[in-house]
């Protein structure tokens, strides 16, 4: 059985399941209205089903459980979540995805002033994912060119997400945010370019020049997605629990930024005829195997791998055609494909071309961080607002 054959009912869902929809929806980067779209659903259905009105479910919840991404096992009532457990657990430990099926998954978001006119703002790419993986990635490229500057209108941001967040620059990106301290914060990032965001940061990207925008998006389950924080905070009211983060341990001067950014992989180039994992970004607070790094696989090479203890994802951001084996399965891995690996994976790369190739790597391993911390952050940075989003999401990831 898989898990798009499940037969379920409104009756076996969590109470308040609008809400957790509504989560699910922003981490694979779908709107109500595309989601609708995608699946030919009823859209004045679909939001009195997310508005908690009369509806009828059932269309609702096949596409939901249908959809690459969503991990079904958070909506059902945790008995019916444990028996669904055994086909989760029979998931492929390597799931792909090609470059020619990610290119039929482009959806256009446009954005502007309410009852103004709306500017095509983004295409986003669906990639390879595994549901039961912390990972949730997408391929993006930037229609709206800015200069970088801290400038931009309120009306382009993002309202943030309950995701963390890692982003490998493909091209020429401006990174923009907000904060509580400084208000509006520009990164201008090149090729290779990285950053990490804390989740529920207001934030967008825009392109420095036409054509050229394209980022890789990796959102994924931090410290704060931990079942018996999420228990703690909903059950406690919200003004208490702001003043239980705010009495929480310090944090480290380290710690404090909502946005780690680099530019260091910039000079990306590797000379040498050997594998090579350089590392662009490891120093997450708190989460030292969540990560960011570019293999350079040799020309004319074979390399084995293990994914170890993480949750991997790959994509190849070079020219050159690869292949993947693993057990007894291999994958052509054209530029613009993808891989997501279960940990304790082992696999073989293999680059059969006269020329160098470069992967992606973007690593993660769930449960870790301190989930009090991290929400101490987000408390600190955001305010209260993005705490009671903790208890119980109310907004799309944006409007």
């Amino acid at each position: 059985m898989k898990p798009g054959q499940l037969e379920l009912s409104k009756y076996d869902l969590n109470p308040n399941p609008n809400s957790i929809v509504l989560r699910l929806l922003n981490q694979v980067k779908h709107t109500a209205g595309s989601f609708a779209d995608r699946y030919n659903l009823d859209f004045e259905n679909f939001v009195r089903f997310l508005n908690d009105e009369e509806n009828d479910s059932k269309p609702i919840i096949n596409a939901l459980i249908s959809h690459p991404g969503i991990d079904i096992r958070v909506l059902l009532k945790p008995d019916l979540a444990d028996r669904v457990n055994e086909t989760f657990n029979r998931n492929p430990d390597v799931a792909v995805m090609s470059a020619e099926e990610t290119n039929k998954s482009a959806r256009v978001f446009s954005r502007g002033p309410e009852g103004g006119e709306k500017n095509p703002f983004y295409r986003y790419f669906d990639t390879a994912v595994r549901s039961t993986s912390p990972f949730r990635p997408e391929l993006i490229e930037q229609l709206y060119v800015a200069d970088g500057e801290p400038n931009l209108e309120d009306y382009y941001f993002n309202n943030g997400h309950f995701e963390d967040q890692l982003t490998l620059y493909l091209g020429d990106v401006n990174l923009h945010w907000t904060e509580i301290d400084r208000g509006q914060v520009t990164f201008k990032a090149t090729r290779f370019s990285t950053s990490y965001k804390l989740p529920f940061i207001p934030h967008t990207f825009t392109s420095r020049a036409s054509n050229t925008g394209r980022i890789l998006a990796v959102t994924y389950l931090g410290p704060i997605s931990n079942p018996g924080f999420l228990e703690l905070a909903r059950k406690t009211p919200l003004t208490e629990l702001c003043d239980l983060l705010g009495s929480y341990q310090e944090l480290r001067e380290t710690s404090r930024r909502p946005v780690l950014a680099s530019g260091l992989g910039q000079n990306e180039e590797i000379s040498t005829d050997k594998f090579y994992s350089k590392a662009l970004l490891d120093n997450v607070p708190d989460q030292p195997s969540s990560s960011i790094n570019l293999l350079h696989i040799p020309r004319e090479s074979e390399s084995v791998l293990n994914s170890k203890s993480t949750h991997q994802w790959l994509f190849n951001c070079s020219d050159v055609e690869l292949k993947i084996e693993w057990f007894k399965t291999s994958f052509d891995m054209k530029p613009d494909s993808s891989l997501a690996i279960a940990p304790e994976t082992q696999f073989k790369v293999s680059n059969f071309s006269a020329n160098s190739a470069k992967l992606a790597c973007f690593s993660s391993k769930p449960g870790e961080g301190d989930p009090m911390l991290q929400a101490k952050r987000i408390l600190k940075n955001v305010g209260p607002a993005a705490i009671s989003r903790i208890q119980n999401e109310t907004s799309q990831w944006f409007n």
